[in-house]
This record gives C-alpha cells, sequence and structure tokens, in this order.
C-alpha cells in the first residue's frame, strides 16, 4: 500500500469521524437503527440545549434532536418551543400518556427526563407527549420562603404602626396631658388605699360577731349531722304517705272509670240489639213513619175542627136553650185552644 493511500484512508476515517461526531453532538445517531422520534411544546426551554440527553430513572436513552420556535396558527395559546428528541432504545415502551419533563441540578446540565404513564396504549412515532418543567432549587427555595418573606413584610409593618403610635404619644400636644393622668391615678390609688383601710377595721371591729355567726352556723351544721337519721326518715314517711295516697286515689279512679265503661258498653250492647224502647226508636223506621203518619193525621183534625167546630163539638150545656150552636165566647174559646194545639 502506497503512502498516499495510506495518507487518503486517514483523512476519509477523520472525515467520517468529524461528520459522526458532529451529528451526534446535534442529536443524530448515524449509526444507530432502532431510534424512535417525538416532540413536546414548551413555554421556555428553561436552559435545555441541542444534543441534551433524555433519560429514564437516571440512565440515558436519547438526545434532544432540535429545539424550534412554535407559533399556534390558530392562535389559541401564547408562542413557545417545539423540542424534537430520539428515544434510540427499543426495548423501553413508551406509553401515549408520558410526561417529557425538562429537569436536572444548578450544577448539572438540563435534560429531559421520560414519566412514562400506566396506559397499554404505546405513543406513536413523531407524537407529541405531554410536557412539564420542573422547579429548579433556587425557584423552590424561593417557593419556600416566599411565605416567610410575607409574613416578615407584616411584621415590619406592625412594628412601623407601633412605633408610629408610640410616637404620637410623645409628642408635644399630647404630653401636655401626662401630669393630669398621673395625678389622676395618685387620686385614685390613694382613695383605693383609704378604701381597704376602712374594710380592714371593720374587719377587725367585728372580729367577735364573726365568730359568733361562724359559731352558730357550725352548731347548726352538727345538728344536721346529728339528725341526719331522723330527718330521713320524715322525708321516707312522706315519701310513703304520698305514694300510699297516690295509690289509693289513681286505684279508685281507675275502677270509677271500668264501671262507667262497663255500664256504658252494656247500654250499647242493647241498642245494638234492639233491646228496649230507646233501641226501637233508633233502629225501626216503621215506628218513625207511624210517628209522622199520626202527626200528620192529627193536623188534619186540628184544621178540621178548625174548620167546622160544630160538627165535633155538638153537645148540649145544662140550662141552654139553643142546643144546635154555642154562644160566640165558647167558640172564641175553642178556637184559642185548637190554636194552642197547632
Amino acid at each position: 500500500m502506497s503512502k498516499e493511500v495510506k495518507i487518503g484512508l486517514v483523512v476519509l476515517v477523520a472525515l467520517v469521524g468529524g461528520i459522526w461526531g458532529m451529528n451526534y453532538l446535534k442529536g443524530v445517531n448515524l449509526f444507530s437503527s432502532g431510534e424512535t422520534g417525538y416532540y413536546s411544546i414548551y413555554k421556555n426551554t428553561a436552559g435545555l440545549a441541542v444534543s441534551s440527553s433524555v433519560v429514564y430513572q437516571g440512565n440515558k436513552v436519547g438526545r434532544v434532536k432540535s429545539i424550534e420556535l412554535y407559533v399556534d396558527s390558530m392562535g389559541n395559546s401564547e408562542a413557545g418551543w417545539r423540542i424534537e428528541f430520539t428515544v434510540d432504545n427499543p426495548d423501553l415502551f413508551i406509553p401515549h400518556n408520558t410526561i417529557a419533563e425538562i429537569g436536572g441540578s444548578i450544577l448539572s446540565s438540563k435534560v429531559i427526563e421520560l414519566k412514562l404513564g400506566d396506559s397499554m396504549k404505546p405513543a406513536e412515532e413523531g407524537s407529541m407527549l405531554e410536557a412539564s418543567i420542573q422547579q429548579d432549587i433556587a425557584e423552590q427555595v424561593t417557593a419556600e420562603l416566599e411565605p416567610l418573606k410575607q409574613s416578615i413584610e407584616k411584621l415590619v409593618g406592625s412594628v412601623d404602626k407601633v412605633v408610629l403610635s408610640v410616637s404620637a404619644i410623645f409628642e408635644d400636644d399630647a404630653t401636655q396631658g401626662l401630669p393630669l393622668i398621673f395625678e389622676s391615678l395618685q387620686r385614685s390609688m390613694s382613695t383605693l388605699e383609704a378604701t381597704f383601710n376602712r374594710v380592714d377595721g371593720m374587719v377587725e371591729e367585728n372580729r367577735d360577731a364573726f365568730g359568733a355567726v361562724m359559731s352558730n352556723v357550725e352548731s347548726i351544721t352538727e345538728n344536721f349531722n346529728d339528725n341526719s337519721g331522723a330527718l330521713d326518715t320524715i322525708i321516707n314517711n312522706f315519701a310513703s304517705i304520698s305514694d300510699t295516697l297516690a295509690q289509693i286515689e289513681f286505684a279508685t279512679i281507675i275502677y270509677g272509670l271500668n264501671q262507667t265503661m262497663g255500664e256504658l258498653a252494656e247500654i250499647t250492647d242493647k241498642i245494638n240489639n234492639g233491646d228496649g224502647s230507646l233501641a226501637q226508636v233508633l233502629n225501626s223506621d216503621s215506628l218513625i213513619v207511624e210517628i209522622e203518619q199520626t202527626n200528620q193525621e192529627l193536623q188534619y183534625l186540628l184544621n178540621d175542627i178548625y174548620t167546622n167546630p160544630k160538627k165535633y163539638l155538638g153537645f148540649s150545656v145544662i140550662g141552654r136553650k139553643d142546643r144546635n150552636g154555642f154562644s160566640a165566647r165558647e167558640e172564641e174559646r175553642i178556637l184559642e185552644l185548637i190554636k194552642e194545639e197547632k
């Protein structure tokens, strides 16, 4: 092999290696046949660069292929970044609900970490995966310290208000009333001290009376304790008497009610069975009809007597000359009787 051929082979190998290295840094593996491409839309890249690693559980499984500005043609969202990446591990099953999260620490470079979903449907090649951006340590510390910052700001504001209030108290206009306030407090304390002195004097003067009263109270208490058995007996007797009276009264009332209910039930049975005149009146329709007919016939008779009194009252009166009729006074009396009957 000539020297020129050797130089040509070295140059060719170097050229191929350089091309492969450039594409590898760009995220393109020329010698990998099992790569699968996906993409996600992010609001910002968070420091991610082309050829950054794609990892799963800490292991590198692919690389970022391209980062391009993305503008929604429908105008439904703000502009973002379309990041395409590849996964060169054919044994890794990627469900369609997998999340591609940009993460990494402060000291290390940013990566895309795959958080596989639980779906059994695989993500198709070239499909979009859900995007997410992990907060870095600085952002997490800021989020944790934000409530503390707000509390400190409120505390500082409260301290400022207290300082302003104290300053207002010691201003010239306000301090003029302080001597009067202290003088009033001194008088109040003097009055209170005098009151306590008077109370002590009253207690001292009536010490013997208080002692006698307490002795009497103690004696009464001892008498109650000594006669507690008798008091219990009296209370029990009262309870027994009241129970007896209540039982006697209740038994009498119950007996009277039972007797009355029995008599009422007996009367009701007789009425239902048709015994007695009242039962016949209540249960017999013919009696009512006969009474109505008799009343109607009596009404007809009274009307006839009222119309033709001589027809029914044709008897003679001793000493009368006219046997065929009545005097006007007698007829008037008969008519009055008939009206009263009607």
